[in-house]
């Protein structure tokens, strides 16, 4: 990745199941299998995109951070989702970890599921954003991770006026 820091590098190496990411290391499946590393714990991925939320809250779209955040990230939620969809303890870890922080890609940038809404009519970024289409199949994880239905007019009401840093 030649945009990511170190720290960040962590999560898109772990999920670089992706096909369009290189690999490194190339190891048997029945290995994999053996010690337990084809199956990321849910904690671990929410954990992960807890960090890159940290370091990268704004992204500029074209760089080419963006581009590697574009192509790893959707594989990252896919694996969330698919440990942390239903109900559970692993729901209920993914929620406690990313409760208000910002883990949720926006295409510039990472956000809290507090101002982000899966149907988001027009423009409000900095301060609200609309689900990407390539999170749109995940609504019911999204939903259970405090994503709205829409944002309400009363929410838009206390809208605040200078973005978080």
């Amino acid at each position: 990745m030649r945009a990511i820091a170190a720290s960040s590098a962590v999560v898109l190496e772990s999920i670089a199941a992706a096909p369009s990411l290189p690999r490194e290391l190339k190891l048997e499946p029945l290995l994999l299998e053996f010690l337990g590393w084809n199956h990321l714990a849910t904690t671990v991925i929410a954990a992960q995109l807890l960090e890159l939320g940290k370091a990268h809250a704004s992204v500029a779209p074209s760089s080419d951070l963006a581009d590697d955040l574009n192509v790893a990230l959707p594989h990252a939620y896919s694996r969330l989702a698919a440990a942390a969809g239903g109900s559970g303890p692993d729901r209920d870890a993914a929620t406690t970890i990313l409760h208000g922080a910002r883990w949720l890609w926006t295409g510039g940038g990472f956000a809290a599921s507090a101002d982000v809404a899966l149907d988001c009519s027009g423009d409000m970024r900095p301060y609200l954003h609309g689900v990407p289409a390539e999170l749109a199949p995940h609504d019911g994880l999204l939903a259970a991770l405090g994503v709205k239905p829409a944002f309400a007019a009363e929410g838009l009401q206390a809208l605040r006026l200078e973005p978080e840093p």
